[in-house]
C-alpha cells in the first residue's frame, strides 16, 4: 500500500509536468516531448502490476521490469528537470530584468519630473525676481517724477510771485510817469514839446498795458484771477 501511495504520488506529478500546464514556462522541445511520452508509455505498463486497482503484490519479474524502465527513464528526467530549472530560472531573470528596467525608468522618471519641478521652480523666482526689480524700478521712477512735479511746482511758483512782485512794483513808478507827463501836458508847451509829451505818454501807457498782462498771467498761474468786464470795440 505504501508503494502504490507513493506510485500515484509520482503519477500526479507526471500530470503537472504535461505541455498543457507547462506551456507558459517551458518551450515543446522534442526531448521535452519524448521524455512525457516515455513516461505516459511506462505509467500504462505499470498501472496493471502497481496501481490502485491490483489487490495482488506483483511477482518479482514484475518488479524486477519495473526497475529497469525506472533506471533507464532516470537520465531523461534528471536532463528534463535541469532543463525546466534553466528555463525558469531564465524567467526569473527575465522578470528581475524587467523590475529593474521598469525600476530604472520610474526612477529616471522620477529625476526628470524633479528636474523640472526644480526648472520650473527656477523660472518662478527669475520671474518674482524681475518683477520686483521692475516694482523697484516704478517706484523709483515714480518718487522721482513727484520729486520733479513738486520741484517743478515750487518753480513755477515763485515765477510768478516774481511776475507778480515786478509787475507791482513797476506800475507804481510807471503811474508816477504818467502822472508827470500828465502835469507837463498842462503847461505852457510848444507845439513840438506837446507831440513829444503825447509819445511819451503813449508808450507808458503800452508799457502799462504789458505790466497789467503779465500781472494777469500770474494770477492765472495762482488760479487767482479776477475778471473785469469793459466794453470794447
Amino acid at each position: 500500500r505504501d508503494v502504490q501511495a507513493r506510485y500515484e504520488i509520482f503519477v500526479s506529478r507526471v500530470d503537472v509536468g504535461r505541455p498543457s500546464r507547462t506551456r507558459n514556462v517551458l518551450p515543446e522541445t522534442t526531448e521535452y516531448l519524448a521524455t512525457i511520452e516515455r513516461l505516459d508509455s511506462m505509467v500504462a505498463r505499470m498501472d496493471p502490476v502497481i496501481g490502485e486497482t491490483v489487490n495482488s503484490a506483483p511477482s518479482i519479474a514484475g518488479w524486477t521490469r519495473l526497475r529497469d524502465e525506472l533506471i533507464a527513464l532516470e537520465e531523461p528526467l534528471r536532463a528534463l528537470s535541469m532543463f525546466a530549472s534553466h528555463q525558469i530560472a531564465s524567467h526569473v531573470e527575465e522578470r528581475n530584468e524587467a523590475v529593474r528596467t521598469q525600476q530604472r525608468l520610474g526612477v529616471g522618471l522620477s529625476v526628470f519630473q524633479c528636474s523640472l519641478t526644480l526648472a520650473f521652480a527656477g523660472l518662478v523666482i527669475a520671474q518674482i525676481r524681475q518683477l520686483e526689480s521692475r516694482r523697484r524700478g516704478l517706484e523709483t521712477l515714480a518718487s522721482n517724477l513727484r520729486q520733479a512735479r513738486v520741484e517743478a511746482e515750487y518753480a513755477n511758483q515763485a515765477k510768478s510771485d516774481f511776475l507778480a512782485n515786478m509787475s507791482h512794483e513797476l506800475r507804481t513808478p510807471f503811474q508816477g510817469i504818467l502822472g508827470m507827463l500828465s502835469l507837463l501836458r498842462d503847461t505852457r508847451l510848444t507845439s513840438q514839446q506837446t507831440d513829444l509829451v503825447d509819445t511819451a505818454s503813449l508808450s507808458a501807457r503800452h508799457l502799462l498795458v504789458i505790466l497789467n498782462d503779465i500781472l494777469d498771467i500770474s494770477k492765472l498761474e495762482s488760479g487767482k484771477l479776477d475778471l473785469q468786464p469793459e466794453p470794447i470795440q
